[in-house]
């Protein structure tokens, strides 16, 4: 049975806890679930205990993630969650004036500052850090970002031609790999997305 939680609204609509309840309540009945959050963007000011575990594991986890590993059994993080994208509001004295700042705020591109893209056939996982957002953050945050760069292996890029090939065919591909392999042998299969980052294609 595949199920799938959206939100009406684009953060904070409850959709990571409702997953979470309904997985645990179905586990305990003894069926297999698996859970799939194909892109998850989350802002690394409101995700302290995320950024700490992602250190700790040396992958790149946002909140829901964080959240399916702290109460639920049997998550494998990269294949549950492909592509994670973690974003930070710049410093605002980095802006010459609010327009600008709000112009920033408003484009991925500007608050994009790591991803992980994760291959399931290979079970490898590929880290990117955007230097141009990393260097407008608060001095705090982006030497704390930085530090886990260093320690995922991060390969300096641009956030343009990751988000052109998130809407593209290979991405596509990418996810349904990791999709068809979290499906094999669930009982239950639930597909957590954002309203925002994906848009369902194909199979979806």
């Amino acid at each position: 049975m595949r199920v799938l939680v959206s939100g009406l609204l684009e953060h904070d609509s409850g959709k990571t806890w409702t997953v979470v309840a309904l997985a645990r309540a179905l586990a305990e009945k003894g069926p297999r679930v698996a859970i799939f959050k194909p892109v998850a963007g989350h802002n690394l000011w409101g995700s302290p205990h995320a950024l700490r575990s992602s250190y700790d594991r040396g992958l790149l986890l946002g909140n829901d993630v964080y959240t399916y590993l702290r109460y639920l059994e049997g998550v494998d993080p990269g294949v549950s969650n492909p592509v994670a994208l973690a974003l930070a509001y710049p410093d605002p004295l980095a802006f010459k004036g609010p327009s600008q700042y709000l112009a920033a705020i408003s484009d991925t591109r500007s608050m994009l500052v790591l991803a992980r893209v994760q291959d399931c056939g290979r079970g490898a996982a590929r880290h990117y850090v955007f230097p141009n957002s990393l260097a407008r953050l608060t001095g705090t945050l982006r030497s704390e970002v930085e530090r886990l760069a260093a320690r995922l292996g991060a390969e300096p890029s641009e956030p343009g031609w990751l988000l052109d090939w998130l809407a593209g065919p290979k991405a596509e591909e990418l996810l349904e790999e990791c999709r068809a392999r979290l499906e094999a042998g669930a009982t239950y299969y639930w597909w957590s997305r954002s309203t925002t980052l994906l848009r369902p294609t194909g199979a979806w």
